[in-house]
């Protein structure tokens, strides 16, 4: 389960807990090996930065290692980005204000990018809104326009970046074009949503009684990713599915 501060992040979602008691909660709410911490969040005057000091967040970090897990930041701003980085996190989620800092020290950590670039385009006409604060605004807008350079420094930088999803749901393959444009090879983004995520979070290539889904495809998706949404054929639970079956979601 997450770990936010209390009043920064989405109602609901997460468990709330302040600077002195987050290295606690995060290694108590640590699940399949993993812990997660929402390291920056809007304000009440229309901003957005970190929710917890570089101190906390390294504190954090060192608690849910120290259990044998790995951690997770959610941080879209520039100094709670960096804070992670530095504190040896293993995956940044979204990242869009990330410095070159804290992307060379995600390569020396052996971290690990995961972007979510399509959902933000899709958010990016609703963050425009004039009734919006307009730092919030522009914050949002930047962060949008500058997220493709973002992980095209992560590729220069040796940082392993992968493909995820986020609110408002979106299609796993729209973020696999949407790395693809950012600067990835068509056979590297392809990667970022399979073979290299499974290798990343050392899951087993498949191998004979192991649980698949799979996409049957025609041509080679590592020459054009779009083929993605037009399979052949969908195995879902080891039962064959006819495409006009197929749950809209995997395309």
């Amino acid at each position: 389960m997450a770990v936010a501060a209390p009043g920064r992040f989405i109602d609901g979602w997460g468990r709330r807990a302040d600077g002195p008691e987050l290295p606690s909660a995060c290694a108590e709410e640590c699940t399949a090996h993993w812990g997660k911490i929402i390291a920056d969040w809007f304000d009440d005057e229309g901003g957005y930065g970190p929710s917890y000091s570089p101190q906390q967040i390294a504190s954090a970090v060192a608690a849910v290692h120290g259990t044998g897990a790995r951690v997770a930041v959610h941080t879209q701003g520039a100094e709670a980005g960096a804070s992670a980085a530095a504190a040896g996190a293993d995956s940044i989620e979204h990242g869009m204000h990330l410095p070159d800092s804290a992307l060379h020290d995600l390569a020396s950590n052996g971290g690990f990018l995961v972007p979510t670039g399509y959902v933000f385009t899709r958010l990016a006409e609703s963050m425009s809104d004039p009734g919006l604060p307009e730092r919030m605004r522009t914050w949002f807008a930047d962060g949008v326009a500058g997220h493709p350079e973002v992980v095209a420094s992560a590729l220069a930088a040796g940082v392993t970046v992968l493909a995820g999803t986020d609110l408002p749901v979106g299609s796993l393959v729209d973020e696999v074009l949407w790395l693809h444009a950012a600067g990835m090879s068509a056979h590297e983004a392809v990667g970022a949503a399979s073979w290299t995520a499974r290798e990343v979070l050392d899951l087993p290539r498949l191998r004979p009684g192991d649980r698949a889904d799979l996409l049957c495809l025609a041509t080679d998706p590592g020459n054009d990713p779009e083929v993605l949404r037009t399979p052949d054929l969908v195995v879902l639970d080891g039962r064959p599915i006819r495409r006009s079956d197929t749950p809209r979601e995997v395309f």
